[in-house]
Parts: C-alpha cells; sequence; structure tokens
C-alpha cells in the first residue's frame, strides 16, 4: 500500500490514471482539487481540511458490490470517531449525519482496475453552496482529525471488506439496512419520479415501489440520479 500526498491536483483519479506503475491499493491524496467529481460527474466542493482522495482496486467483476463495501468501510471509520445513531447511510455510497452529508464515493473502472474516489469531510468548514447540506466532523466534535490517518483506516477496512466478500457480504447488506435512511420513506429523483423505498437487496440494487404502481421493482445506481427523501 503505497500513499502519495499532493498539495494539489486536478483529481486524485486523474493523477492515478497517469501513473504508469500502478499496483493495487496504490492511494493518491489531496489538500485541494480542481476537479473532483462525484456520481454522475457532480462537483464535490470542498476547502482545504478534507480528506480527498483515491486508491486502486483490481477488477474483480464486484459490480455494486464495491461501492457499497467502501461505503460501509468509510461508515465504520466515522462511527468509530462519532458513535452516533445520528450517523447514517444512503443508497448507493454516502454516508449522513442528521439529514447533512459527511462523505461521497465515486467508483469507475480504468484499464484492469477499479478506481475508488473518496471524499470525506474531516476538518473542513465551508461548504460553498452546500453550506445547508453538508457537515464535518470538526463541525460535529469541534476537533481536528489526522487526515492521512482518516485515510488510510478507510483503506485497509475496503481491503479487509473486499477479502472477505463471499463470506460477508449478506452480513453487510444487513447491516447496512439496519443504518439506511432511506428505508421505508418516499423519495424522489432529478426527474421527479417518487418512490417507497423498501430496502437494499443482496445483489447491490435498491427495491422500490414506484408510485401508483403495486409491483416492487429494483434499481441500480448507474441507473438513477439525485435522490431525495420527498419533504411533505
Amino acid at each position: 500500500m503505497r500513499i502519495e500526498h499532493l498539495e494539489l491536483a486536478d483529481s486524485t483519479s486523474e493523477v492515478l490514471k497517469r501513473k504508469k506503475d500502478k499496483q493495487e491499493y496504490d492511494i493518491v491524496y489531496a489538500d485541494n482539487q480542481t476537479n473532483g467529481r462525484g456520481r454522475r460527474g457532480n462537483k464535490w466542493i470542498s476547502d482545504k481540511g478534507a480528506a480527498l482522495f483515491s486508491f486502486l482496486v483490481k477488477d474483480n467483476n464486484y459490480g455494486e458490490k464495491t461501492a457499497l463495501l467502501t461505503g460501509y468501510a468509510v461508515y465504520q471509520v466515522l462511527d468509530e470517531i462519532l458513535e452516533s445513531d445520528n450517523l447514517k447511510f444512503k443508497w448507493p455510497n454516502d454516508i449522513h449525519y442528521n439529514g447533512k452529508k459527511m462523505s461521497g464515493i465515486l467508483v469507475e473502472k480504468y484499464e484492469d482496475y477499479l478506481i475508488v474516489g473518496i471524499g470525506i469531510n474531516v476538518n473542513n468548514t465551508n461548504f460553498g453552496v452546500y453550506d445547508e447540506t453538508a457537515l464535518s466532523l470538526k463541525l460535529i466534535t469541534g476537533k481536528e482529525y489526522d487526515i492521512e490517518d482518516v485515510i488510510l483506516k478507510t483503506v485497509e477496512k475496503t481491503k479487509e471488506k473486499l477479502e472477505k466478500v463471499s463470506e460477508e457480504w449478506e452480513a453487510t447488506i444487513d447491516f447496512l439496512n439496519e443504518r439506511h435512511s432511506l428505508n421505508n420513506q418516499t423519495v424522489e429523483n432529478s426527474k421527479k419520479e417518487q418512490y417507497e423505498v423498501i430496502k437494499i437487496n443482496y445483489d447491490g440494487s435498491l427495491k422500490v415501489r414506484k408510485e401508483n404502481e403495486k409491483d416492487y421493482t429494483d434499481i441500480y445506481s448507474d441507473e438513477i440520479k439525485g435522490i431525495k427523501i420527498k419533504k411533505i
């Protein structure tokens, strides 16, 4: 596991793509990114103090599992610090605290690898236009944290989970369902379509019932954008 720290990068994922000597679990993290991306091309906005990093994983055709397992790893790292029932997992891989976003994950295939890009709000306190919807560890506890330590713990936990995926997968989904912020909620996507969320399935998809329909259906993370709990 090799780690590279940059003061500034266009994107830690792009830095990994340009590396000629790639090894599994290589990590790149940056104090600031000029072109950081979230899912569906959304921009990750953060001032200095966030954990902005990417790492390499061999592509073992895990599909949805890699993102969910990484989300679980991030959840555990934050939960060890916060020990709070207010920490929730939001499918497919965001972590929220009291409904505000603390972490997001983007997984993309590149050559024989998956590049896992993560942003975790650690010591940062300014979120620009997202000030009302984002939160950091520092804002919750008033303490400063070692960013590299948070990064290494996250990658190590992800590695452990991927190595045990076959034996622990169902238990992982059960755990995430217990802490899933969307279960039994009515949500709306970016197309203003509404769903009742039932649960996360064992294949990583989301079981939902569309508005005005009787039957349940399964949706996958690459099929939907901008899921938000419908405000009554």
